[in-house]
This record gives C-alpha cells, structure tokens and sequence, in this order.
C-alpha cells in the first residue's frame, strides 16, 4: 500500500495538520491527488500558498516544503513535499523527499 496516495486532497484536513509533527501526518496520503490534479507547472508562489497555507518545514524563495509525517523507508525521517520555484516564481517542479 502506497502512503502517498489513497486520498484525495482535503485542504480543511491539510491546514488541521500544520506544524503538526505527528509521524502519522496524513497529509502523506494527498500526495499523489495534490500532484495530478492541483499543483500546476506556472502557479505563483501565492497560488500555492492559498491552496496549501504557509510552508510549515522549509521556506526558501526557490523552494517550498510542507511536513508529510514519517512515512517512508523505516519511519524515522521526516517526509517532506516539496515546491521548487524558478527565477520568475512560478512552479517549476513538485517532489517528494525523505529526511
């Protein structure tokens, strides 16, 4: 079973779970939902902001990244969604990342 996916993207239940560190996040299981169906190659940093609230474990100009739990390899890293943003702003790429 894939803990990246199984759900489709719920925002009130995404912003509930801001600055939560609980390894069970289940942000986890919107990714694959957020990433076919939401994050969109050429959104503004604000754009993304309004869908998924403030980032809540990296905020960079060049990247946006948002807490997902502990899901992958042993669960003992934090995973992280992950926004990268080009020259201009926009979305350039989504990704993501064990800790």
């Amino acid at each position: 079973m894939d803990p990246f996916a199984g759900r489709y993207f719920d925002r009130e239940l995404w912003h509930r779970f801001h600055e939560d560190d609980d390894p069970d996040n289940p942000r986890a299981s919107m990714v694959t939902d957020l990433q076919w169906n939401y994050l969109k190659k050429g959104m503004t940093r604000s754009d993304v902001e309004e869908l998924l609230g403030t980032p809540d474990f990296e905020k960079r100009d060049d990247v946006y990244s948002y807490n997902l739990g502990m899901w992958s390899g042993h669960r003992m890293d934090y995973d992280s969604l992950d926004i990268h943003f080009d020259a201009d702003g926009k979305l350039a790429d989504v990704r993501r990342l064990q800790h």
